[in-house]
């Protein structure tokens, strides 16, 4: 069996930790401890503890989610069904994360800090999933103007209402309920940039 060391072991074990007990009731020296490394470890591979370690995490699972999302019928992105189906899939996505979905809100609504510091550390790692979904709005809306801060803010706004789909389960209905009315604001947004 292959050892995992350092960071990898620490974000391995904060993960379970976190989908196990939920993010607000570990502590950074839990993580360390069952990770069985030293709190400045942690502190050296996560300057900011357990914050640091979501933000890894929810990065990792941003490209889990690019490397494993079918884009073979992207091209066709203006065809409702296929959008629709789009969105059902990242609606299952953030299902599978609730727990740290949940971790994040809370330091969120905590730390106002927290989402210009993600945005940075987003845009620092030239993350190709913004540049993609810019390129299939300009596709389809090539008279949009400022198209990165449009989709910016479109994309601030369905997580925020995913999130809370997800984290309240089903709050907006079931999932097709939530798709129609998302599918709904995101042409009614476009077409109206």
């Amino acid at each position: 069996m292959v050892q995992i060391e350092g960071k990898e072991k620490i974000l391995k074990v904060a993960e379970e930790l976190i989908v196990k007990n939920g993010y607000n009731t570990i502590s950074a020296r839990k993580i360390a401890r069952d990770a069985k490394m030293s709190i400045g470890t942690l502190y050296h591979h996560f300057p900011n503890g357990k914050l640091s370690i979501l933000y890894e995490i929810i990065l990792s699972y941003r490209n889990e989610f690019l490397e494993d999302f079918d884009f073979s019928k992207i091209e066709q992105f203006d065809n409702p069904e296929i959008a629709k189906d789009y969105l059902i899939t990242i609606i299952e996505q953030h299902r599978k994360f609730a727990p740290l979905i949940k971790g994040f809100e809370v330091e969120l609504l905590t730390n106002k800090k927290l989402l210009v510091d993600l945005d940075n550390l987003i845009k620092s790692q030239e993350i190709r999933f913004e540049k993609f979904f810019t390129d299939i709005i300009l596709r389809f809306y090539p008279d949009i103007k400022e198209p990165e801060k449009t989709f910016s803010i479109i994309t601030r706004i369905f997580t925020t209402i995913i999130h809370t789909h997800v984290i309240f389960e089903n709050f907006y209905g079931t999932d097709d309920d939530l798709v129609e009315i998302l599918y709904k604001m995101l042409t009614g947004l476009i077409k109206s940039v």
